[in-house]
């Protein structure tokens, strides 16, 4: 009767650490994804001493993300071994059909949780760098204007092969 009490405890443990540390972990994909939307802002209304601070932020956020995620690892291992689940099978949906009531319901709702979280992330991320690319393109194209290069030809080239621009008159020649 001890050793079954004990099982069912350590069953219990086991599974309810695994819904803690999901918990943890959409909650920082959701922190992540405030800050994502602060670096788009900053982005757009070129605001780079705010960018700077939310970059470390970002930085901060992805050690700690870290973290959380090998405590998943460890916690989804954890929860194998308890279902006698082979090594190459483990991944958490196979282990939420395993668990019962009402960890079933409660690791589904976090894993539904934690992939909108990502795909919520991924996409502000995608805007994030489609506006740095377009700054970029700014950037370029006031150089090549400041330096007299016609913005449709390149500067650089593959190594070793020389190509010349042609030579026109430039905004530093204006000015000096």
């Amino acid at each position: 009767m001890e050793k079954e009490i004990t099982s069912s405890v350590q069953y219990n443990l086991i599974l309810q650490n695994l819904c803690n540390v999901l918990e943890k972990e959409v909650a920082y994909y959701a922190e992540f994804t405030v800050v994502a939307a602060a670096k788009k802002d900053c982005l757009v209304n070129l605001q780079r001493m705010k960018l700077e601070k939310i970059i470390q932020d970002e930085e901060r956020l992805a050690f700690e993300l870290a973290e959380v995620e090998n405590a998943r690892v460890r916690a989804i291992k954890s929860a194998a071994v308890l279902f006698s689940m082979p090594e190459q099978e483990i991944n958490l949906k196979d282990i939420i059909w395993r668990c019962p009531e009402p960890y079933r319901t409660k690791l589904f709702d976090l894993r539904k949780s934690l992939i909108q979280g990502i795909r919520q992330l991924t996409r502000i991320n995608q805007l994030n760098v489609g506006l740095i690319k377009q700054s970029l393109e700014h950037v370029k194209t006031f150089l090549h204007v400041l330096v007299g290069v016609e913005t449709e030809k390149e500067v650089y080239t593959k190594y070793g092969y020389n190509k010349s621009t042609k030579a026109i008159k430039n905004f530093v020649d204006h000015v000096a």
